[in-house]
């Protein structure tokens, strides 16, 4: 077994444990008549899901490192718990029997979207410790895309306007569809 093999075992518990959360949480809301959901707030339920998939997949890029320390190993691992710490946040477990996820959303979204904007920023420096040929794999829109996703979460931290939250939503959600991602490259020949 690699070091990789051994570490990546905790890494994917941490994960797993987050889409769990996520699924619990979005089952119970969806099969409880008293709770209201909230169109902004399932969105990001799915973005969450597939930014934890994302995660998981390009955690495989650590393969390649051939000595892990300690140090690095539990820069990995934060970065896994920050993702369950906005799964803890974004879907509550231990909610009233009556919740108006509207209400919660916009009443946790500093929290939430700080933290989000602090994963991009572990985002960006795992990309650069994973060294210059992930990087270039990355292509020549990824740190301006990091800023711009990064600006989106600020904003939406510090507003509570719905048009702000609808539209930063739909961005992301739109910008991070495989297909048209696709098409952006192909349109600019990278």
């Amino acid at each position: 077994m690699t070091p990789f093999e051994y570490l990546s075992v905790f890494i994917s518990i941490v994960i797993g444990l987050g889409v769990v959360h996520v699924l619990s949480g979005t089952a119970r809301m969806l099969t409880n008549p008293r709770i209201r959901a909230y169109w902004v707030h399932l969105l990001w339920t799915l973005n969450v899901l597939y930014s934890l998939s994302f995660f998981w997949w390009f955690t495989f890029e650590w393969r390649l490192r051939a000595t892990w320390t300690f140090e690095l190993f539990l820069f990995v691992v934060a970065y896994a718990m920050l993702y369950y710490l906005l799964c803890a946040l974004l879907v509550p477990l231990d909610h009233p029997r009556e919740l108006d996820y509207k209400e919660y959303y916009y009443s946790k979204h500093r929290l939430v979207f700080s933290l989000w904007a602090l994963v991009m920023l572990v985002d960006t420096a795992d990309s650069i410790l994973k060294g210059p040929e992930n990087l270039a794999g990355l292509g020549p829109f990824f740190f301006p895309s990091q800023v711009v996703f990064f600006l989106l979460l600020v904003a939406m931290a510090v507003t509570k306007n719905e048009r702000v939250h609808a539209t930063g939503v739909v961005i992301w959600t739109v910008t991070l569809l495989p297909p048209l991602q696709t098409i952006v490259y192909d349109v600019l020949g990278t």
